[in-house]
């Protein structure tokens, strides 16, 4: 397929990949990143509010469009659902990609989905007629175990239930139209995998099948990792990802944000274990060798903030998660900040790093006179076209044409 795409952010880069993808076409599409619950709700409305975002903003890769984090009876056919939305607004952009989860995570409910032949075949099993089972994707000697609360574990990659499991998942997602598939916290679900044997194993698997069965013969597997080399010598993922891990200038003091003094963060290579600078190199299974594979660094959610050091200008960032400091500043702020990190990250590697801008996504929002943080939806949509807008979407477009005019 052979397509370039001006879209309404001036950009005229080339989007074109079939079967595997050069390292000019990933970085083009790494640049127009956008980390964008776009099933949030299956409503109509919020369907047609997504589409019109993505199409406004000019984004190419959708990061994180599905996030299923508990899985159920019911995700199949919320899963055909999303293919009918995928269908919609590819026929307006052909070249968009859309990727969905696979977390560190199992749930009791995946008992209650029945286990397809196909399945059983992939793995070279006879077929049983059964579902799939909790327990027989946990850890034996009980690691993780009830890690995200009961009922609620960490699957071990090397049980073949787990493989299966993220198998069974991989190809549901990619029938439906996605090409691209995040795969959390690798090290998590790798904990007992010597020399990631069950993850080179499964996600070769899972490039086989896309081969012949994704929308471009293609799948962009990747995880929260600096990288790794599987056991087939070749890098584990296409590209890699990580949080952004800011830093608080140590001039600033204890404030909570305002239009005057917004509670400023600033990104320093070789801070923690932050990814720049560390992204691996090696061959791809697209067939290139390179020094750093291209990489993505994102706003993270994960705790929303800390009830004990809320605006503690010595936490990295204000008390808060990633995103839920970025949802809490002044618009102005955000404005300035945005470009600033969208340049520093594009400049600090040479080119390979590229931010993933801030879509829809869940935290921590302080509102109302008493100033109470609540759990909620960032949302990043101009408030002409939504009430619940923060009005990111302008930012996001206008940075994105002044990279394509550079």
């Amino acid at each position: 397929m052979t397509s370039h795409s001006s879209g309404s952010s001036g950009n005229n880069r080339n989007y074109s990949f079939s079967g595997s993808v050069s390292e000019e076409t990933l970085r083009n599409y790494l640049a127009r990143a956008v980390n964008h619950f776009y099933f949030e709700t299956l409503r109509p409305d919020d369907i047609a509010q997504n589409k019109r975002f993505v199409l406004s903003t000019g984004a190419k890769f959708i990061g994180r469009a599905s996030t299923m984090w508990v899985m159920n009876g019911g995700d199949e056919g919320a899963i055909a659902l999303y293919a009918r939305a995928l269908t919609d607004i590819h026929t307006a952009d052909p070249e968009v990609i859309f990727e969905a989860c696979i977390f560190e995570t199992t749930f009791t409910s995946v008992e209650e989905i029945a286990i397809p032949a196909w399945v059983f075949e992939a793995f070279g099993c006879e077929y049983e007629r059964r579902n799939f089972s909790y327990r027989a994707m946990l850890f034996p000697d009980g690691k993780f175990v009830n890690h995200w609360g009961q009922g609620a574990s960490v699957p071990d990659m090397t049980r073949q239930e787990t493989q299966m499991w993220f198998y069974y998942r991989a190809v549901l997602f990619i029938d439906a139209g996605f090409e691209a598939l995040h795969m959390g916290q690798v090290y998590l679900i790798g904990s007992s995998d010597t020399d990631y044997r069950c993850w080179t194993k499964v996600m070769n698997m899972i490039r086989a099948y896309a081969s012949a069965g994704a929308r471009r013969r293609f799948v962009f597997l990747n995880a929260h990792t600096h990288g790794i080399t599987g056991t087939d010598g070749l890098l584990l993922f296409d590209f890699h990802r990580f949080p952004l891990r800011g830093v608080v200038p140590e001039t600033e003091t204890d404030h909570i944000a305002t239009d005057d003094a917004p509670q400023k963060i600033v990104l320093r290579k070789g801070h923690s274990d932050s990814l720049f600078g560390r992204s691996l190199g090696g061959r791809t299974h697209s067939g290139w060798i390179c020094d750093m594979l291209p990489y993505l660094v994102e706003l993270d959610n994960y705790c929303g903030h800390y009830p004990d050091k809320v605006d503690k200008a010595e936490s990295d960032w204000w008390g808060f998660d990633e995103i839920s400091w970025f949802a809490n500043q002044p618009l102005g702020y955000r404005r300035r900040w945005l470009d600033y990190a969208y340049n520093w990250v594009k400049a600090i590697d040479g080119g390979q790093g590229a931010l993933e801008m801030p879509g829809t996504r869940t935290a921590a929002i302080r509102s109302g006179e008493s100033g109470a943080i609540g759990q909620r939806f960032f949302y990043p949509y101009d408030r002409n076209f939504s009430q619940k807008g923060s009005d990111t979407e302008q930012i996001i477009r206008e940075i994105w044409i002044k990279d394509s005019a550079d």
